[in-house]
């Protein structure tokens, strides 16, 4: 459900920096400060929304290879007590 409402929201947002974009083309003849400004924040936030996405596509497959490395590692905790245990059960 999280995902869901990331998503929906990352699509919105790059929805409305796309109508910004187009507003500005639009309005370009009659005012060209206005719609130059217009298309420079749409563009703007098009970048963000899409750097954003990154970040949390990022921050999602970090939270999956830390818990990848502690599996691993407890793996490997368990694999050195038998080890030990082995020797232990040798000397005696």
């Amino acid at each position: 459900m999280e995902i869901n409402k990331k998503l929906i929201f990352f699509i919105t947002s790059g929805i409305f920096s796309l109508l910004l974009i187009n507003l500005g083309v639009a309005i370009i003849k009659k005012e060209l400060y206005i719609s130059l400004i217009t298309i420079l924040i749409g563009v703007t936030l098009l970048f963000l929304t899409y750097y954003l996405f990154q970040i949390k596509i990022n921050e999602e497959r970090i939270k999956e290879l830390r818990e990848w490395t502690e599996s691993k590692e407890e793996l490997l905790n368990t694999l050195k007590d038998i080890v030990i245990l082995k020797k232990v059960s040798k000397i005696k």
